[in-house]
């Protein structure tokens, strides 16, 4: 996978983590210690997510780290 790549799935996994744990954008972002506006990037896409705030919202969601960054091909919620 490239780095455009892993980006955009990255992105795409932290949307649908989010949904799942149903929060909203600035719920997460507050919890993440981000604005709103990086999250939206992060989720479009658009821009990498650094890994302090990942780690917030990984352990925020519940969900596996490997799946958000795309190692983990099957979702495992509550880990």
């Amino acid at each position: 996978m490239n780095n455009d790549n892993t980006v955009k799935v990255v992105g795409e996994r932290l949307r649908r983590a989010r949904g799942l744990a149903m929060m909203s954008t600035s719920e997460a972002a507050a919890i993440a210690g981000i604005s709103r506006q990086a999250l939206a990037n992060y989720e479009s896409g658009t821009r990498a997510i650094r890994v302090d705030a990942l780690a917030r919202l990984v352990n925020a969601y519940g969900v596996d780290a490997n799946w958000i960054i795309g190692i983990a091909e099957r979702l495992e919620v509550g880990t």
